[in-house]
C-alpha cells in the first residue's frame, strides 16, 4: 500500500525539480568546499531521486530504525550528492550542513569496490537476520556505485552475494561511459549468477522506477546498469534554492516513511509479548551486546586448549578454538540457507 502511495505522489513536473534541486544542492556543495567535481552528483541524481521517492523505506525521525532499508553510495564524489539527500528528506542537518562536506568524505573513494563490498555486507546481514527473527525483519538493502566501483575486492563480493542468492540487494551503476561498456559489464555480472537490466536514458525517473519493481521480484540480486549523464534540459531550472513543491513532496514522503515505521514498531511490540526471549536477543544483537557468560564460557574453553609450559608450539589467540575462521564460515552459511 505504502508503495502505491509513494508512486502517486510525485508527477513529471515535480521529479524534474527535484533532480534539478538535488543537481543545485550537490553543485553548490562542491563550490562551497572547494573540493571534488559535480559530474557524479549530477548523473546520478535521477536514479537517487528514483529510488529515494519511490522505493527505499526509511524515516528520518529515526535514522537508527532497524528496519529501514539499507542504502549505500559509493560514487565519485558521491558525499555532495547525499548530503543533498538527507537535506531534502529532512534528516538532523543544519541548514548549512549540505554545503561543507567533512575532510574525511571528499573526493574519491578510498578503495574501489568497497561500496559493492559494503552493500553485499548488508544483504547478508539481512539474510542472517531474517533467519533468526522474519516477524520483524523486512528491509532491502540498496547501492548507488560510481563507473570505477564493480571491480576488485568487488567482484569476489558479487560472486558471493549471487552464490548465498541474496535477491534483497539491488545495485544501480552509474555507466557514464569512461570505465567498462555497459553492455561487458551485465555481461560480467549476469555470469556470477546476478539478475541484470538496463536503463539507457539515465534521465529517465519512471524508467529508473520500473527497474527497480522488476529488480525487487527477481529472487537473485540485481545489477542495474544506468546510463547517468547529467540532463541537458535540467539545466534549464537555475534554482536560488529548493522549490517548496519539492520541499512539500519529499514532507508528504516523510510521513509515509513515519506511517511504516509505526506500523513495524506495532509489529515488534506483539513479537515481543510473543516471543521475549528472541526479542531480547534481537535488541542485544541491535546494540552490539553479548549474551550473558559468554565471556567466561570463551576463557574456560580457551584455558583447556593452551598448550603445556613446555610445549614449544605457537600459543593460539584465546577465542581460536572456539571462533576460528572454518566454524565462522560454516555457521555463516548455515545461517543464510
Amino acid at each position: 500500500m505504502t508503495q502505491v502511495l509513494r508512486r502517486a505522489l510525485p508527477s513529471v513536473d515535480a521529479d524534474q525539480l527535484a533532480v534539478a534541486a538535488l543537481r543545485f544542492l550537490a553543485a553548490d556543495a562542491v563550490r562551497s568546499s572547494a573540493s571534488g567535481a559535480p559530474g557524479s552528483p549530477l548523473g546520478a541524481a535521477p536514479m537517487a531521486w528514483a529510488l529515494w521517492s519511490r522505493h527505499l523505506r526509511h524515516d528520518p525521525a529515526d535514522p537508527g530504525w532497524a528496519d529501514r532499508d539499507r542504502f549505500v553510495l559509493s560514487a565519485e564524489h558521491g558525499p555532495a550528492l547525499l548530503r543533498g539527500l538527507l537535506h531534502l528528506f529532512g534528516y538532523d542537518l543544519s541548514s548549512t550542513a549540505h554545503r561543507a562536506p567533512a575532510p574525511r568524505e571528499r573526493g574519491h573513494p578510498s578503495e574501489p569496490g568497497r561500496g559493492l563490498a559494503t552493500a553485499v555486507g548488508m544483504a547478508l546481514a539481512e539474510r542472517m537476520t531474517r533467519a533468526r527473527c522474519p516477524e520483524v525483519t523486512d528491509h532491502r538493502t540498496y547501492a548507488i556505485l560510481g563507473a570505477c566501483q564493480p571491480e576488485e575486492s568487488g567482484s569476489r563480493s558479487a560472486a558471493l552475494a549471487a552464490r548465498l542468492g541474496l535477491g534483497r540487494l539491488t545495485v544501480l551503476w552509474a555507466d557514464d561511459g569512461t570505465g567498462l561498456d555497459g553492455a561487458e559489464q551485465l555481461a560480467r555480472f549476469a555470469d556470477r549468477g546476478w539478475h541484470v537490466l538496463a536503463v539507457p536514458d539515465g534521465t529517465d525517473v519512471d524508467a529508473i522506477d520500473r527497474a527497480l519493481s522488476r529488480a525487487a521480484d527477481a529472487p537473485q540480486p540485481s545489477f542495474v546498469a544506468v546510463r547517468a549523464a547529467a540532463d541537458e534540459d535540467g539545466d534549464r531550472h537555475h534554482l536560488p534554492s529548493v522549490p517548496e513543491q519539492v520541499r512539500e513532496l519529499c514532507e508528504a514522503l516523510r510521513h509515509i516513511g513515519r506511517a511504516e515505521h509505526a506500523v513495524w514498531r506495532a509489529e515488534f511490540d506483539a513479537f515481543r509479548k510473543s516471543f521475549p526471549e528472541r526479542a531480547a536477543a534481537f535488541e542485544r544483537a541491535r546494540a552490539r551486546g553479548l549474551p550473558a557468560g559468554l565471556a567466561d564460557r570463551l576463557g574456560a574453553r580457551a584455558h583447556d586448549h593452551m598448550p603445556a609450559p613446555t610445549d614449544p608450539g605457537p600459543v593460539p589467540h584465546p577465542r581460536a578454538p572456539v571462533l576460528n575462521r572454518t566454524r565462522l564460515r560454516h555457521l555463516m552459511f548455515r545461517c543464510a540457507r
